[in-house]
């Protein structure tokens, strides 16, 4: 694996991490419309086969790992998409 593959999986945790904790808030009630959202994503990227990990050359043991994460992430929206575009393409970046 590339440290492009460290760094990608690394910002998807965190990020993953973030998006788990809105789902939750503070007065402990759920929101179901992240919920929703995470449903949808996932769904869409089985029914059309779109996999990011194969797509940064990732590989994965389980069949389904590449959709589920793109399911995420398209769940999550522009917003999170910009932020991990930023991440990884800035001028200052180490990758760029």
């Amino acid at each position: 694996m590339e440290l492009t593959s460290f760094i990608f999986m690394a910002f998807f945790i965190e990020g993953l991490v973030e998006f788990v904790k809105q789902i939750v808030d503070a007065d402990k009630s759920i929101k179901y419309t992240y919920i929703l959202s995470i449903v949808l994503g996932i769904t869409t990227c089985c029914i059309f086969n779109l996999n990011l990990l194969s797509l940064l050359d990732i590989n994965t043991s389980v069949p389904f790992a590449g959709n589920i994460v793109s399911g995420f992430i398209i769940s999550r929206g522009s917003n999170y998409l910009n932020d991990f575009v930023s991440k990884f393409f800035n001028k200052g970046n180490i990758l760029g």
